[in-house]
């Protein structure tokens, strides 16, 4: 079966994919993940003086960052790399909103206040400069 002519009939093996797979997980990535966030979970109930409300409060702030990774895992590269300079644009936008109405918190202007969350606009700008790079 090794004839030049013959290669169209030729069946390949049909492709097995894990359901991590199908969601665009990482395994590894997220093993490791998962050890350093219980890591540093053990560390701040540790500091705060063994203060349950303030671990749940940040195990629920790491709850809802995995979900947002998991949601954005999702979305197609290519989506991503096409609204780019949209993304990295609004940021930039952001940031100057903050130099005219930003709020004052610990001393520092950096914080949009929506009114029901308080933003920094600076996070979004983190994640959209290597993107705009890559662009």
């Amino acid at each position: 079966m090794n004839d030049p002519s013959l290669a169209h009939l030729r069946l390949t093996p049909p492709q097995r994919t894990s359901p991590l797979q199908k969601i665009h997980i990482d395994l590894p990535l997220l093993g490791g993940l998962g050890v350093l966030a219980a890591l540093a979970m053990v560390i701040l109930y540790s500091s705060s003086g063994q203060s349950l409300d303030v671990l749940l409060r940040q195990v629920a702030r790491l709850g809802l960052a995995t979900a947002i990774m998991l949601t954005i895992a999702q979305i197609n590269p290519r989506y991503l790399k096409f609204h780019s300079p949209f993304l990295y644009l609004f940021g930039v936008l952001l940031l100057a909103a903050v130099l005219i109405m930003g709020k004052i918190s610990m001393g520092a202007k950096r914080w949009l206040d929506l009114g029901i969350l308080r933003f920094q606009p600076s996070e979004l700008t983190k994640l959209s400069a290597p993107m705009m790079i890559a662009w």
